[in-house]
């Protein structure tokens, strides 16, 4: 149900973007997302594949027709993944290279194992693919404000680089901040390590670009 998002797009077209939510599994998906997004301010259409109800079936060749779509209506897929599905990942972004990904919450490093978290680290070499911060807590062994999770924010930024990162929080959905400013801090501290142009890229620049903004 997408009503409440276009309310807010409609209220406020020059701030607001919108990112849909189809079962990518279904053979009707594709022309239900296209009819939604024509003249609105969709930008984006978020997939799971973590286990969960309407996960990705990625040998199912509705999803492939889901993934075509995406691609013609020129939004970006926002995949919502573990790391168990990477090489999965890597061949659809092989066989649609103009394709946008951009993989949330870090791909779920502790989701997963090293070996297949290497490879989501591995599809920094796609220029297509780009890679968001966010659900710190999920992914933090500590509370606030996460500081071992410094050594994967190096990590991440030495291979995906500031011009395929985005940052991204919901305070209000258990992600550990307790507001949006607090939010900003903890990941701003956690990449203390750029300057200050380079910190702006992956708050503001990248996601200016990627989402049209």
């Amino acid at each position: 149900d997408h009503r409440y998002v276009i309310h807010c797009m409609e209220k406020a077209p020059d701030l607001l973007r919108g990112t849909c939510l189809f079962n990518p599994n279904a053979p009707e998906s594709p022309h239900r997302m296209a009819n939604l997004v024509r003249g609105r301010n969709f930008v984006a259409a978020r997939v799971h594949s973590t286990g969960t109800i309407n996960s990705a079936e990625w040998r199912n060749p509705y999803f492939e027709a889901f993934w075509e779509m995406v691609g013609e209506l020129d939004l970006v897929l926002q995949l919502h993944m573990h790391p168990e599905w990477s090489r999965e990942l890597e061949r659809m972004v092989k066989k649609y290279p103009d394709m946008r990904v951009v993989i949330d919450h870090m791909g779920r490093p502790r989701q997963g194992n090293p070996v297949d978290y290497e490879v989501i680290l591995g599809l920094s070499e796609y220029p297509n693919v780009y890679i968001k911060l966010s659900s710190l807590a999920d992914q933090s062994t500590e509370g606030l404000p996460y500081e071992n999770l410094k050594p994967l924010f190096r990590e991440i930024v030495r291979r995906f680089t500031p011009e395929c990162i985005v940052w991204g929080d919901s305070y209000r959905g258990g992600m550990g901040s307790t507001s949006y400013a607090q939010a900003v801090q903890i990941t701003a501290q956690l990449l203390d390590f750029l300057p200050t142009e380079k910190q702006r890229q992956i708050f503001v620049e990248t996601p200016r670009r990627l989402f049209k903004l």
